[in-house]
């Protein structure tokens, strides 16, 4: 049986348009294509069975993807942000210490320097981005995001995906 992804309520044929069938929820006053539908009053899956990691996409892409997965990504989007952060931080101190014992830098080191300060700025970007589309969704953001956290998400959304939607009356 066709069921509603949202209420559970056994959806209606309404037709096809471009070979694609078409079903009406009377109760949410929605219509899905087939592909959109539960089965069975069944939900839908809300964990993915991959993890897209790339985050050097645009934003319209990321806000496609589920939010589980943009957990995943965010943490390692965090990671590189660090990373070139403390690059940044300790070129700083380094160029410092040299200038008193050596002659200036040379171009290579400038053009490392502005390489990675462009990387620093587009990582905080994508970071802001991603951050803001999961508050959007959640209403908050973990401060971090541990191994512990990912799966205790996963462990989660798996089984409240797995809890049928039937109507009991005792």
């Amino acid at each position: 049986m066709i069921t509603c992804k949202y209420c559970g309520q056994e959806l209606k044929f309404v037709g096809e348009y471009k070979d694609l069938p078409y079903f009406n929820c009377s109760f949410c006053e929605i219509i899905f294509p087939l592909e959109e539908t539960g089965v069975d009053r069944k939900r839908k899956m809300s964990v993915p069975n991959y993890y897209d990691d790339s985050y050097y996409v645009p934003t319209r892409e990321l806000l496609k993807r589920d939010t589980i997965s943009l957990y995943h990504v965010l943490k390692d989007v965090r990671k590189a942000w660090y990373d070139v952060k403390t690059a940044l931080e300790n070129l700083k101190v380094y160029q410092k210490e040299q200038e008193s014992s050596l002659p200036k830098p040379q171009e290579s080191d400038n053009d490392l320097i502005k390489n990675l300060k462009r990387e620093f700025i587009d990582l905080s970007k994508r970071r802001f981005s991603i951050e803001n589309i999961i508050l959007e969704r959640t209403g908050y953001l973990p401060e971090k995001i541990t191994e512990e956290f990912l799966n205790e998400i996963v462990e989660k959304g798996r089984k409240a995906s797995n809890q049928p939607m039937f109507v009991y009356i005792k």
